[in-house]
Formats: C-alpha cells, sequence, structure tokens
C-alpha cells in the first residue's frame, strides 16, 4: 500500500493550470436558515424574495466549469387550490438580481410547482439549477417565491424547518 501525502498542489506554471478530471469536485459551499427563521409569504402573482434566509453565494475558481445550486425548503400553499412557484434569482459580480428561468409555454417562470387541489399542502421541497460559470465573478442565487394569481398565497416556512442550500464546483 502506497500514501500520497502533499500540502500544495500547484501548477507547474501557475496554480490555475492544474487539471482536474471531468465531473471532480473543486469546491462546496453551504448555507442553513438559522433556528426559528422567518415564515415568507407571497400573496401576489409576482414573485417575493426570501431574503438573508434564502441565500448562497459562490466564487467561481475556474471560468469554465458548472455549478450544482441546491436549496431544500419547507413549501406551503397554505390553503386549498392555492399554486406556489418557487425559483432562483442569481446575480453575478454584483449586478442585479435575475431569475435564472425563463417562461415556458404553460407561462411558468419557474423551477417548482406544487398545487393543493383538494387541502392545504406543507412539504418538503427540493430545487436543483446547473449553471454554466463563463467567468470567476462571484455569484449568489437567492430562492424567491410567489402564488401562480394575484388571490392564492405561496409560503416558505423557515420557521418551521431550517432551509439548506448548497453549491458544488464542478470541472468540466
Amino acid at each position: 500500500m502506497s500514501t500520497l501525502s502533499v500540502d500544495t498542489i500547484q501548477g507547474q506554471t501557475t496554480a490555475a493550470n492544474v487539471k482536474l478530471p471531468a465531473g471532480s469536485i473543486i469546491q462546496t459551499v453551504t448555507f442553513t436558515s438559522p433556528f426559528n427563521g422567518s415564515e415568507i409569504s407571497a400573496t401576489t402573482n409576482s414573485y417575493v424574495s426570501t431574503g438573508s434566509e434564502g441565500l448562497i453565494s459562490i466564487t467561481p475558481k475556474y471560468n469554465n466549469s458548472k455549478l450544482i445550486v441546491r436549496f431544500e425548503f419547507n413549501a406551503d400553499t397554505a390553503d386549498s387550490d392555492n399554486r406556489a412557484l418557487y425559483t432562483l434569482y442569481r446575480s453575478i459580480g454584483g449586478a442585479s438580481e435575475a431569475n435564472v428561468t425563463s417562461t415556458n409555454s404553460n407561462s411558468y417562470d419557474t423551477l417548482a410547482r406544487i398545487h393543493a387541489t383538494g387541502s392545504r399542502i406543507l412539504m418538503m421541497q427540493t430545487l436543483q439549477y446547473v449553471d454554466t460559470v463563463t467567468s470567476t465573478a462571484a455569484r449568489t442565487y437567492r430562492l424567491y417565491v410567489k402564488g401562480q394569481n394575484a388571490n392564492e398565497v405561496a409560503r416558505v416556512r423557515n420557521d418551521i424547518t431550517q432551509l439548506q442550500a448548497s453549491i458544488m464546483e464542478i470541472s468540466v
């Protein structure tokens, strides 16, 4: 049996030249909201920010990697026949946040949608988004929530269960 022990791996000419096999995890960032967090409620069909309780940041090490962004949270339709929509907004290099999704053929600009057809739905929800990195500028991802229609209530219940988020940078 052999043992390899190193303190630093550095490229022959610069540290940025170290090549990792495709699919290698370069770095991982995690975030957990505080205990007894907020109930973030949207009573509109426009997205509402979850604020600092739903925000995670990363500075990519490479300008050609993939980021796997994942949020797990307690989703709540608050009543029967409500539809709750959830998405992520992204900011690159301090620019304004923008929705990572575009409107699809059903007019949904969302990563997840739950519909309470008979009674209220309160459940753990997972969102996952794969982002392509084109620069090493810092990025933030924030969870947003809205009702499908203006009179429908949608919630993120950080007061019941802590929101958890993670980002993995993957070599390509």
